[in-house]
Protein backbone atom coordinates (compact mmCIF):
# COMPACT_ATOMS: atom_id res chain seq x y z
CA UNK A 1 0.00 0.00 0.00
CA UNK A 2 1.18 3.21 -0.61
CA UNK A 3 3.33 4.96 2.71
CA UNK A 4 3.78 1.23 3.29
CA UNK A 5 1.84 -2.01 4.22
CA UNK A 6 0.64 -4.95 2.60
CA UNK A 7 -2.85 -5.77 1.62
CA UNK A 8 -3.96 -9.44 0.75
CA UNK A 9 -6.73 -11.39 -0.09
CA UNK A 10 -7.12 -14.90 0.30
CA UNK A 11 -9.73 -16.65 -1.43
CA UNK A 12 -11.72 -19.90 -0.33
CA UNK A 13 -14.01 -21.47 -2.65
CA UNK A 14 -16.67 -23.87 -0.81
CA UNK A 15 -18.22 -24.99 -4.10
CA UNK A 16 -22.12 -24.56 -5.67
CA UNK A 17 -21.10 -20.80 -5.69
CA UNK A 18 -20.33 -19.84 -2.40
CA UNK A 19 -16.99 -19.24 -1.00
CA UNK A 20 -15.58 -16.41 1.89
CA UNK A 21 -13.18 -14.18 0.72
CA UNK A 22 -10.42 -12.87 3.71
CA UNK A 23 -8.98 -9.42 3.82
CA UNK A 24 -6.03 -9.51 5.47
CA UNK A 25 -3.26 -6.43 6.69
CA UNK A 26 0.08 -6.13 8.08
CA UNK A 27 0.80 -4.05 11.72
CA UNK A 28 1.93 -1.23 9.49
CA UNK A 29 -1.05 -0.40 6.84
CA UNK A 30 -2.51 2.34 8.19
CA UNK A 31 -6.34 2.47 8.85
CA UNK A 32 -7.95 4.53 6.45
CA UNK A 33 -6.11 2.09 3.82
CA UNK A 34 -7.51 -0.74 5.32
CA UNK A 35 -10.42 0.78 5.77
CA UNK A 36 -10.52 2.09 1.87
CA UNK A 37 -9.47 -1.09 0.57
CA UNK A 38 -12.15 -3.25 2.47
CA UNK A 39 -14.70 -0.88 1.04
CA UNK A 40 -13.08 -1.31 -2.83
CA UNK A 41 -13.38 -5.07 -2.37
CA UNK A 42 -16.87 -5.20 -0.91
CA UNK A 43 -18.62 -2.72 -4.01
CA UNK A 44 -16.86 -5.67 -6.36
CA UNK A 45 -18.14 -8.69 -4.48
CA UNK A 46 -21.52 -6.57 -4.20
CA UNK A 47 -21.49 -6.35 -8.06
CA UNK A 48 -20.81 -9.42 -8.64
CA UNK A 49 -22.75 -11.51 -6.35
CA UNK A 50 -26.33 -12.37 -5.81
CA UNK A 51 -28.15 -9.63 -4.16
CA UNK A 52 -27.99 -9.77 -0.46
CA UNK A 53 -25.49 -13.03 -0.40
CA UNK A 54 -22.44 -10.72 0.92
CA UNK A 55 -21.98 -11.19 4.77
CA UNK A 56 -19.30 -9.50 6.73
CA UNK A 57 -17.53 -10.31 9.98
CA UNK A 58 -14.76 -9.49 11.49
CA UNK A 59 -11.62 -11.80 12.11
CA UNK A 60 -9.02 -10.80 14.27
CA UNK A 61 -6.15 -13.09 15.27
CA UNK A 62 -3.66 -12.33 17.99
CA UNK A 63 -1.27 -10.11 16.96
CA UNK A 64 1.67 -11.90 18.64
CA UNK A 65 3.12 -13.75 15.89
CA UNK A 66 4.23 -16.65 17.86
CA UNK A 67 0.59 -17.27 19.24
CA UNK A 68 -1.74 -15.79 16.26
CA UNK A 69 -4.77 -17.32 17.46
CA UNK A 70 -8.24 -16.14 15.82
CA UNK A 71 -10.59 -14.42 18.75
CA UNK A 72 -14.46 -15.37 18.96
CA UNK A 73 -16.58 -13.35 17.01
CA UNK A 74 -18.93 -12.85 19.50
CA UNK A 75 -15.65 -11.36 22.11
CA UNK A 76 -14.92 -8.77 18.67
CA UNK A 77 -18.21 -7.86 18.81
CA UNK A 78 -19.01 -7.08 22.34
CA UNK A 79 -15.23 -5.25 22.49
CA UNK A 80 -16.00 -2.70 19.62
CA UNK A 81 -19.18 -2.07 21.30
CA UNK A 82 -17.72 -1.62 24.90
CA UNK A 83 -15.27 0.46 22.19
CA UNK A 84 -12.27 -0.92 23.82
CA UNK A 85 -9.14 0.01 22.05
CA UNK A 86 -7.93 -3.60 22.34
CA UNK A 87 -8.33 -7.24 22.60
CA UNK A 88 -6.46 -9.72 25.08
CA UNK A 89 -5.50 -12.66 23.84
CA UNK A 90 -6.42 -15.65 26.45
CA UNK A 91 -3.84 -17.74 25.26
CA UNK A 92 -0.71 -15.55 25.42
CA UNK A 93 -1.97 -12.22 27.40
CA UNK A 94 -0.99 -9.74 24.49
CA UNK A 95 -3.04 -6.89 23.55
CA UNK A 96 -4.33 -6.92 19.87
CA UNK A 97 -5.12 -3.39 18.70
CA UNK A 98 -8.97 -3.36 17.61
CA UNK A 99 -10.50 -1.05 15.40
CA UNK A 100 -14.24 -0.71 13.38
CA UNK A 101 -13.08 -1.29 9.95
CA UNK A 102 -16.63 -2.38 9.12
CA UNK A 103 -18.44 0.82 10.35
CA UNK A 104 -18.91 3.43 7.69
CA UNK A 105 -16.27 4.90 5.30
CA UNK A 106 -14.36 7.77 6.21
CA UNK A 107 -13.46 10.60 4.14
CA UNK A 108 -9.70 9.23 3.62
CA UNK A 109 -10.83 5.81 3.18
CA UNK A 110 -13.18 6.14 0.49
CA UNK A 111 -10.38 8.39 -1.08
CA UNK A 112 -8.36 5.44 -0.90
CA UNK A 113 -11.06 3.39 -2.18
CA UNK A 114 -11.57 5.47 -5.41
CA UNK A 115 -7.88 5.81 -6.53
CA UNK A 116 -7.34 1.57 -6.02
CA UNK A 117 -10.55 1.20 -8.46
CA UNK A 118 -8.61 3.77 -10.60
CA UNK A 119 -5.11 1.81 -10.33
CA UNK A 120 -7.68 -1.26 -11.24
CA UNK A 121 -9.03 0.09 -14.06
CA UNK A 122 -5.67 1.78 -15.59
CA UNK A 123 -4.19 -1.92 -15.03
CA UNK A 124 -7.30 -3.70 -16.68
CA UNK A 125 -6.71 -1.63 -19.83
CA UNK A 126 -3.17 -2.23 -20.03
CA UNK A 127 -3.22 -5.95 -19.66
CA UNK A 128 -6.11 -5.61 -22.35
CA UNK A 129 -4.35 -3.44 -24.95
CA UNK A 130 -0.71 -5.59 -24.12
CA UNK A 131 -3.29 -8.63 -25.91
CA UNK A 132 -4.21 -6.64 -28.52
CA UNK A 133 -1.52 -5.70 -29.71
CA UNK A 134 0.53 -9.21 -28.99
CA UNK A 135 -2.39 -10.69 -31.12
CA UNK A 136 -1.67 -8.38 -33.92
CA UNK A 137 2.01 -8.83 -33.68
CA UNK A 138 1.29 -12.46 -33.94
CA UNK A 139 -0.44 -11.68 -37.57
CA UNK A 140 2.13 -9.28 -38.58
CA UNK A 141 -0.59 -6.58 -38.62
CA UNK A 142 0.04 -2.80 -38.31
CA UNK A 143 -3.26 -0.66 -38.45
CA UNK A 144 -1.01 2.73 -39.35
CA UNK A 145 2.71 3.81 -40.71
CA UNK A 146 3.80 7.19 -38.85
CA UNK A 147 5.46 9.29 -41.28
CA UNK A 148 7.66 12.17 -40.51
CA UNK A 149 10.86 13.82 -40.14
CA UNK A 150 13.66 12.33 -37.86
CA UNK A 151 13.88 15.49 -35.77
CA UNK A 152 9.82 15.23 -34.81
CA UNK A 153 10.42 11.81 -33.26
CA UNK A 154 10.58 12.39 -30.01
CA UNK A 155 6.90 13.93 -30.21
CA UNK A 156 5.55 11.41 -33.26
CA UNK A 157 7.18 8.54 -30.34
CA UNK A 158 4.94 10.10 -27.56
CA UNK A 159 1.72 9.93 -29.89
CA UNK A 160 2.88 6.47 -30.98
CA UNK A 161 2.84 5.39 -27.25
CA UNK A 162 -0.94 6.10 -26.72
CA UNK A 163 -1.80 4.78 -29.67
CA UNK A 164 -0.55 1.52 -28.42
CA UNK A 165 -2.58 2.14 -24.70
CA UNK A 166 -5.83 1.82 -27.15
CA UNK A 167 -4.84 -1.44 -28.89
CA UNK A 168 -3.48 0.51 -32.34
CA UNK A 169 -0.30 -1.00 -33.62
CA UNK A 170 2.07 2.26 -35.38
CA UNK A 171 4.56 1.54 -37.41
CA UNK A 172 7.30 3.57 -36.80
CA UNK A 173 10.71 3.23 -37.97
CA UNK A 174 13.38 3.00 -34.77
CA UNK A 175 11.05 0.71 -33.21
CA UNK A 176 10.22 -1.74 -36.55
CA UNK A 177 13.10 -1.64 -38.07
CA UNK A 178 16.02 -3.79 -37.10
CA UNK A 179 20.05 -3.33 -37.48
CA UNK A 180 21.62 -3.90 -40.76
CA UNK A 181 17.66 -3.99 -42.56
CA UNK A 182 17.93 -1.98 -46.38
CA UNK A 183 15.74 1.33 -44.58
CA UNK A 184 13.93 1.47 -49.07
CA UNK A 185 13.19 -2.13 -48.85
CA UNK A 186 11.56 -2.24 -44.88
CA UNK A 187 9.91 1.21 -45.94
CA UNK A 188 7.98 -0.16 -49.19
CA UNK A 189 7.02 -2.89 -47.68
CA UNK A 190 5.78 -1.40 -44.68
CA UNK A 191 4.01 1.05 -47.49
CA UNK A 192 2.71 -1.60 -49.37
CA UNK A 193 0.88 -3.27 -46.23
CA UNK A 194 0.18 -1.05 -43.68
CA UNK A 195 -3.29 0.56 -45.16
CA UNK A 196 -2.97 4.03 -43.02
CA UNK A 197 -0.77 7.28 -43.21
CA UNK A 198 -0.51 9.39 -40.71
CA UNK A 199 1.55 12.28 -42.29
CA UNK A 200 3.14 13.91 -39.26
CA UNK A 201 4.41 17.40 -40.03
CA UNK A 202 6.18 19.48 -37.13
CA UNK A 203 8.29 22.29 -36.39
CA UNK A 204 11.07 20.59 -38.75
CA UNK A 205 11.27 20.96 -42.37
CA UNK A 206 10.14 17.79 -44.42
CA UNK A 207 13.21 15.50 -44.80
CA UNK A 208 14.10 13.27 -48.01
CA UNK A 209 12.56 9.85 -46.49
CA UNK A 210 9.43 11.89 -45.31
CA UNK A 211 8.64 13.19 -48.81
CA UNK A 212 9.43 9.88 -50.72
CA UNK A 213 6.89 8.29 -47.75
CA UNK A 214 4.11 11.05 -48.38
CA UNK A 215 4.38 10.56 -52.31
CA UNK A 216 4.46 6.46 -51.54
CA UNK A 217 1.09 7.20 -49.84
CA UNK A 218 -0.52 9.87 -52.16
CA UNK A 219 0.23 7.25 -54.89
CA UNK A 220 -1.14 4.54 -52.86
CA UNK A 221 -4.22 6.78 -51.52
CA UNK A 222 -4.94 8.10 -55.46
CA UNK A 223 -5.59 4.40 -56.22
CA UNK A 224 -8.19 4.30 -53.16
CA UNK A 225 -5.66 1.34 -51.34
CA UNK A 226 -4.66 3.25 -48.50
CA UNK A 227 -6.20 6.27 -46.26
CA UNK A 228 -3.46 8.94 -45.27
CA UNK A 229 -3.86 11.73 -42.65
CA UNK A 230 -1.97 14.89 -42.18
CA UNK A 231 -1.28 15.37 -38.40
CA UNK A 232 0.15 18.74 -37.27
CA UNK A 233 2.03 18.24 -34.42
CA UNK A 234 3.35 20.06 -31.31
CA UNK A 235 5.18 23.11 -31.95
CA UNK A 236 3.92 24.12 -34.63
CA UNK A 237 2.69 27.90 -34.68
CA UNK A 238 1.19 27.94 -37.78
CA UNK A 239 -0.70 25.36 -40.15
CA UNK A 240 1.92 24.31 -42.45
CA UNK A 241 1.51 24.72 -46.37
CA UNK A 242 0.97 20.75 -47.21
CA UNK A 243 2.06 19.20 -50.12
CA UNK A 244 -1.06 19.55 -53.12
CA UNK A 245 -2.40 16.06 -52.78
CA UNK A 246 -2.66 16.04 -48.98
CA UNK A 247 -4.23 19.05 -48.99
CA UNK A 248 -7.15 17.33 -50.43
CA UNK A 249 -7.84 15.08 -47.50
CA UNK A 250 -9.23 16.30 -43.35
CA UNK A 251 -6.53 16.84 -41.20
CA UNK A 252 -5.72 16.57 -37.51
CA UNK A 253 -4.43 19.28 -35.27
CA UNK A 254 -3.12 17.39 -32.12
CA UNK A 255 -0.93 20.75 -31.41
CA UNK A 256 -2.81 20.18 -28.06
CA UNK A 257 -3.30 16.58 -28.08
CA UNK A 258 -2.01 16.04 -24.60
CA UNK A 259 -4.51 18.89 -22.98
CA UNK A 260 -7.92 18.09 -21.49
CA UNK A 261 -9.94 19.36 -23.26
CA UNK A 262 -8.50 18.49 -26.90
CA UNK A 263 -10.28 15.55 -29.05
CA UNK A 264 -6.99 15.89 -31.65
CA UNK A 265 -5.90 12.14 -30.16
CA UNK A 266 -9.88 10.92 -30.62
CA UNK A 267 -9.93 12.49 -34.20
CA UNK A 268 -6.66 10.21 -34.94
CA UNK A 269 -7.90 7.17 -33.88
CA UNK A 270 -11.16 7.73 -36.22
CA UNK A 271 -8.93 8.90 -38.77
CA UNK A 272 -6.85 5.56 -39.13
CA UNK A 273 -10.11 3.50 -37.92
CA UNK A 274 -11.91 5.03 -41.02
CA UNK A 275 -14.56 6.36 -38.74
CA UNK A 276 -16.92 9.16 -38.51
CA UNK A 277 -16.25 11.22 -35.20
CA UNK A 278 -19.55 12.41 -35.10
CA UNK A 279 -21.05 15.72 -33.46
CA UNK A 280 -19.53 15.25 -29.86
CA UNK A 281 -16.23 14.31 -30.06
CA UNK A 282 -15.22 11.59 -27.16
CA UNK A 283 -12.14 13.10 -25.45
CA UNK A 284 -11.34 9.93 -22.84
CA UNK A 285 -12.08 5.98 -24.48
CA UNK A 286 -9.97 3.33 -24.56
CA UNK A 287 -8.59 -0.38 -26.20
CA UNK A 288 -12.41 -1.68 -25.50
CA UNK A 289 -14.13 1.17 -26.99
CA UNK A 290 -11.35 1.10 -30.29
CA UNK A 291 -12.05 -2.64 -30.70
CA UNK A 292 -15.34 -2.76 -30.58
CA UNK A 293 -15.19 0.17 -33.36
CA UNK A 294 -12.60 -1.88 -35.44
CA UNK A 295 -15.18 -5.01 -35.04
CA UNK A 296 -18.08 -2.75 -36.65
CA UNK A 297 -15.58 -1.18 -39.29
CA UNK A 298 -14.17 -4.29 -40.43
Amino acid sequence: AEGGGRCLVQLQDHGRGEGALEVLFDSETDVSVRQGFLEFVNKHLEAKSTLGSVTRRHAYHCANGKCGEQFEDRVVTANLASRRKDLLCPFCRKTTPLVNLLKAPTKAAKSVAAGIDTDAKAGRRRMTAALVIKAKEAEGKFDVFLSHNSKDKKAVEKIGRQLLKVGIRPWLDKWNLAPGDVISDALEAAIETIPCAALCFGPADVGNWHIMEIRAYVERWASKQARMIPLILPGVEEAPELPLFVRQTLWVDMHDWEEDGSDGFYRLVCGILGKAPGDSPRKKFGVRDVTEWQKMLS
